[in-house]
């Protein structure tokens, strides 16, 4: 697995009008190398604002595989919306209103599956998934 991409959906303000909520949908762990979402507080903001979902993609990093069933990977899944300045500025300005952003998650756990083109290749046969690796690093 190389990329993730989060499912995150902007809930309408309740009637009080003092908090946003931004709920975390979703998350999908991509086999493909896809482009990580540039400008991702951009995105979410933007969204936000609309209050339409938005999915975002990021890189995994530190990926080691354990066994042949187990990868691992040490990834900060929503670490990039804390450090990401566009998002910063938003939140600061809606506290300034009077109004707290919250980041809702679902009640059983953030649903966590393979997307398409991850599950296509694990439909793969192994040993020709393994020679399509091998010819593809004998190419470089």
């Amino acid at each position: 697995m190389y990329l993730f991409d989060l499912d995150l959906n902007p809930i309408s303000k309740p009637k009080s009008g003092k908090y946003t909520i931004l709920e975390i949908t979703d998350l999908q762990f991509h086999g493909n190398h896809k482009r990580p979402t540039e400008n991702q507080g951009k995105k979410i903001v933007k969204a936000m604002q609309k209050l339409k979902p938005v999915r975002t993609f990021h890189k995994l990093e530190d990926i080691e595989q354990k066994d042949e069933d187990t990868l691992t990977t040490k990834s900060n899944i929503l670490g990039f919306l804390f450090s990401d300045p566009y998002f910063s500025d938003y939140v600061k300005k809606e506290q300034a209103k009077g109004v707290t952003v919250i980041l809702g998650l679902p009640e059983g756990g953030i649903p966590t599956f393979l997307a398409k083109d991850a599950e296509e290749f694990m439909k793969g046969i192994k040993g020709e998934r393994k020679s399509r690796h091998i010819e593809r690093n004998n190419d470089v």
